[in-house]
Formats: structure tokens, sequence, C-alpha cells
């Protein structure tokens, strides 16, 4: 694990909320689109040994990165949408959920 993740985690300790973990998501899956590795830390795996977080924001990343892993898991599309579909209920964040639906619109998958 490089430096700045490292610090990166230690100020994510710090801090519980939603928006936390929806950019740390968010940064973990950008480094895995980047580089093609995902990060390994004990907090990643930890994350993706939980249930998947409540609230839709980092929901909607932490979907992505299974999607981005296996593009082929129906679930984790439809746990996608749903997700983005509770952001534009968001008072304060409708608008990203609004932009992000205009990025992924939803398709089928073949099985």
């Amino acid at each position: 694990m490089n430096l700045a993740w490292t610090i990166f985690e230690r100020a994510l300790n710090k801090l519980s909320d939603p928006t936390s973990l929806a950019l740390y998501l968010a940064l973990g899956w950008s480094q895995a689109t980047v580089t093609y590795e995902w990060p390994d830390s004990e907090i990643w795996r930890g994350i993706f040994a939980s249930p998947p977080p409540e609230q839709w924001l980092p929901r909607l990343y932490f979907e992505l990165c299974y999607l981005t892993h296996d593009p082929n898991l129906r679930e984790h599309y439809d746990a996608f949408f749903d997700a983005l579909n509770r952001g534009l209920a968001d008072p304060e964040l409708s608008i990203v959920a609004e932009k992000l639906k205009e990025l992924f619109p939803p398709y089928e998958i073949a099985n």
C-alpha cells in the first residue's frame, strides 16, 4: 500500500460519515481503473466483507466497484440503480444523482 493511501486511511478513520465513505470508495475505484489494482488494506477488505452501505452515495460506489471487477453481476446492477434512484430524493445531493444518472443509463445485461 502506498504512503498516500495510508495517510488517506488514517484521515478516514477519524471520519465516519457516509460522504467520507463514498469518497474512499470512489478513490479506490479510481485507483483500480488507472492502475488495474484494487487497494490492498484491511479497511478496504473489511468494507467488502461487510454488508453494503445503507446511504445511497457510498452504496453507489460500492456497487460500482463490484461491477468494475465483474460486469456480469446482475444483482449489483440492480443495487447500483436502486442507490442512484434513492439519490434523486436526497435533498442535498439530488443534483449529483441526476448527473450520475446521465452517465450511467440503465441497460440490459445479457445472461
